[in-house]
C-alpha cells in the first residue's frame, strides 16, 4: 500500500488499513507522520475514485461512493486467535473508533489525527 500503510483485513465492503505498525511508534514526530500518511492515502483514494467514476460515467454506469473513518491512538498489534485460526490483527479502542466513523458512510476523521496535522497548510 502506498504511503506506508498496511492492509490489515477486508471486512465485507470495508478495508481496514493501519499506519505505523509493526514499528510501534512512540515519538510524537513519528506518530504525526503516520497521521499525515494516512490522510494523504485518503486523499489519494478519493483522487483515484474520481478518475474511475469519470470512466464509469462515460460508460453510463453509476458512480462508486465510499466512506472513510480515520482515527489515531494506541492499539495492540499481533497474532490473535489460536491453533489453526491464528491471524495478525490490531485491536483496541482506536480501531473501534475508526470502524464506527467508517460505518457512518461519510469521510470523517476524529479530533485525534486532526490535532496532529492541523498546523499543516499543505494538507
Amino acid at each position: 500500500m502506498n504511503r506506508g500503510g498496511v492492509v490489515d483485513k477486508y471486512i465485507g465492503d470495508a478495508i481496514m488499513a493501519v499506519f505505523g505498525i509493526p514499528f510501534g511508534h512512540t515519538k510524537d514526530e513519528d506518530i504525526r507522520q503516520d497521521a499525515i500518511n494516512a490522510i494523504a492515502a485518503c486523499i489519494d483514494m478519493h483522487a483515484s475514485l474520481a478518475e474511475l467514476n469519470k470512466h464509469l460515467e462515460i460508460e453510463g454506469k453509476p458512480p462508486i461512493k465510499f466512506g472513510i473513518g480515520l482515527h489515531t491512538g494506541q492499539l495492540v498489534a499481533g497474532s490473535v486467535g489460536g491453533g489453526k485460526r491464528l491471524n495478525y490483527s490490531v485491536i483496541g479502542d482506536a480501531v473501534n473508533v475508526a470502524a464506527r466513523l467508517e460505518a457512518m458512510n461519510k469521510n470523517v476523521i476524529s479530533d485525534s489525527p486532526y490535532n496532529l496535522i492541523a498546523h499543516r497548510k499543505d494538507i
